[in-house]
């Protein structure tokens, strides 16, 4: 029956192979920001992205202590902020889930950004 359901609609099984996500690395400044009860802003301190791809980030701060869950990533440079599951926390490092993945433009913004002009990336 399955067969003939995909015969019928053209539908079609992809091939299960996928490309892995390009992660890039960088040495970008930013902020986790922590919020608190009514969406307020809590606190925030600076960390620095070391990898980033669409869904995720390495980030590296000076202590992991009091973070929460979900976090808010502010890269300098970017007005908007990333809303964030966190993955891994500990000894300075920090593994993020981003809530929505980066569009692939905003994604090579960032990257670029951290790059200074007439920089060569390798």
């Amino acid at each position: 029956m399955r067969s003939d359901f995909q015969k019928n609609t053209g539908f079609q099984r992809r091939s299960e192979e996928r490309t892995p996500p390009q992660v890039y690395r960088l040495r970008q400044p930013g902020r986790i920001i922590v919020i608190g009860a009514g969406l307020v802003r809590e606190s925030s301190r600076a960390c620095t992205i070391i990898e980033i791809s669409q869904r995720s980030a390495w980030l590296t701060t000076l202590t992991t202590l009091g973070i929460p869950d979900h976090v808010l990533l502010s890269i300098d440079g970017f007005t908007a902020n990333i809303g964030c599951a966190v993955a891994h926390c500990g000894d300075g490092r920090l593994a993020v889930n981003f809530l929505a993945p980066l569009h692939e433009t905003r994604l090579i913004d960032i990257v670029e950004a951290s790059f200074p002009p007439g920089t060569p990336q390798s």
